[in-house]
């Protein structure tokens, strides 16, 4: 074997042995991320992509009639499997977006056209040489057809790319964006060092370009389940404590800062009566009322605790929050109709406002705290009534 031989093999085994420590520890890890079943089958489908690429170079040159056809079979593996990769990765990125593309069983379908389509080219390349041919030597060749491999791998790739790239514009949620902008620039080291190894031929650059992509998508959603409250996927204690020390520091007079404490009311009476799923689901219709109402650039969403939540609210007057509060109680009815409980479901809602007096963020959450108690105080005289 040459020395170039040893070379590319050795990147593409070093590439191969960071992704299996990635799929080893989300594996074994405690926390789990949304679809991560789909990114672990991305990666191991990255994996087998490395492998026929090193088998592949070690088969290359030989003019020994059976290893000259097992080339064709292992390119023609390699060619299916860069197809394979990139779509498993449109999947996986179109899941985390939440597309309507998937929803359909049409427009599934059709997203799997492209792919398809490659199969069959790639197949037939066997015989008529389209997509790639191996010569009497046992060198390997590109066909006249190359770029219809090119056009579905970095097609799927690109779009989803292109779409989370828009969605993230689109948005005023900072964890939208932050997901979005993660998975847009997944296609940048894929590109870059794809292109390099299509222009030079005898470096594996694709490989590195792959392995840096998972790397920096890996690194950016462990960080974001450092921040993110998993039952609900709203900002977590930790999370809500950064954003409000900086906005504290930040203060204006100008831009008013708020601050809402909620409880779900008789909680106790759900998780015992119904259970703890539905308690849990429960939560998760507050979260999501959240989101509904509170989803502009002045408010950071958390669950603080428990069925405790947190909302900062800035830039809003005194009766522009007690409005908010009216319709996340309003949002939240609707939300468990439509879920078809059993149960009432309501938060009871205090808030304090932000001054320079205020030393810190328990005290701010205090003043808070003290108004959902006068509030729950005068329901409970309400409903004993």
């Amino acid at each position: 074997m040459t020395l170039e031989k040893i070379l590319y093999c050795e990147i593409n085994i070093f590439c191969i042995m960071i992704l299996l420590t990635l799929v080893y520890t989300v594996r074994s890890g405690f926390d789990r991320w949304v679809n991560q079943k789909l990114f672990e089958t991305f990666l191991v489908s990255d994996i087998i992509f490395f492998l026929l690429d090193i088998l592949w170079k070690m088969l290359d040159g030989s003019s020994n009639p059976v290893i000259r056809e097992a080339n064709v079979i292992v390119n023609a593996m390699y060619y299916i499997m860069s197809g394979v990769t990139s779509y498993l990765w449109f999947i996986y990125s179109e899941k985390m977006q939440d597309s309507q593309i998937l929803n359909e069983k049409s427009t599934r379908i059709l997203s799997a056209v492209p792919l398809g389509i490659l199969i069959i080219c790639t197949i037939m390349s066997i015989w008529n040489s389209g997509l790639f041919y191996i010569d009497d030597a046992g060198h390997y060749h590109r066909g006249v057809f190359y770029v219809v491999q090119l056009a579905v791998s970095y097609g799927y790739v690109i779009f989803t790319a292109a779409k989370a790239f828009l969605s993230a514009m689109n948005t005023t949620s900072y964890i939208r964006r932050t997901k979005g902008m993660t998975l847009a620039f997944f296609v940048i080291p894929c590109t870059f060092f794809g292109t390099l190894q299509a222009l030079s031929g005898g470096i594996p650059l694709l490989c590195v370009g792959i392995t840096l992509s998972v790397l920096i998508v890996y690194i950016n959603f462990q960080g974001r389940m450092i921040s993110i409250d998993p039952l609900t996927q709203i900002n977590n204690r930790n999370q809500m404590v950064s954003v409000l020390t900086k906005k504290m520091s930040d203060y204006k007079v100008t831009r008013p800062l708020y601050l809402m404490i909620m409880d779900v009311d008789n909680f106790k009476h759900i998780n015992d009566g119904y259970g703890h799923v539905e308690g849990d689901a429960a939560l998760v219709r507050v979260a999501d009322s959240l989101k509904m109402v509170c989803s502009n650039q002045n408010f950071v969403i958390s669950r603080y605790g428990g069925d405790e939540f947190i909302v900062i609210c800035e830039n809003l007057g005194r009766e522009e929050i007690e409005d908010v509060c009216e319709k996340i109680n309003l949002q939240l009815s609707q939300l468990n109709e439509a879920a078809g409980a059993k149960y009432s479901l309501q938060v009871s809602i205090g808030f304090a406002k932000y001054t320079n007096e205020i030393q810190s963020i328990e005290e701010l959450i205090e003043l808070a705290d003290e108004k959902l108690y006068q509030v729950k105080k005068i329901r409970k005289a309400a409903a004993s009534n």
